[in-house]
């Protein structure tokens, strides 16, 4: 993302750095170990399909990474083009199959359902 989507006047804030991925781990981290492992309230009220404790932490990466970098962009051609990155990312370090089984729905991770 860092080489493709430089800063521009109208973009200035399109500035990627190891802070960026840090917080990505930051929130994978303090992910509670039931929500990885028993899929957390939604997964209790029977709403996810398919919940394997590695969709989990896949979903959770991905959102993660949407949380830290596509919230910084403000076309959706940009959107579009991180979508492509994120997808072809997750693919080459996972299996398609693993990839689409745990991103091809939005999962919304919050702690205020409750």
């Amino acid at each position: 993302i860092k080489l493709k989507m430089l800063p521009t006047p109208a973009k200035f804030h399109y500035i990627f750095n190891m802070r960026d991925l840090s917080r990505v781990f930051q929130g994978i981290l303090l992910t509670p170990k039931e929500s990885i492992s028993n899929g957390g309230l939604r997964a209790q009220q029977g709403k996810l399909e398919g919940f394997t404790p590695q969709n989990m932490l896949l979903g959770i990466w991905k959102h993660e990474c949407d949380r830290v970098f596509s919230d910084k962009l403000t076309s959706n051609k940009d959107k579009g083009d991180y979508e492509m990155f994120a997808r072809q990312i997750g693919t080459e370090l996972f299996t398609e199959e693993l990839y689409n089984s745990a991103c091809e729905k939005t999962k919304y991770m919050v702690n205020f359902l409750r």
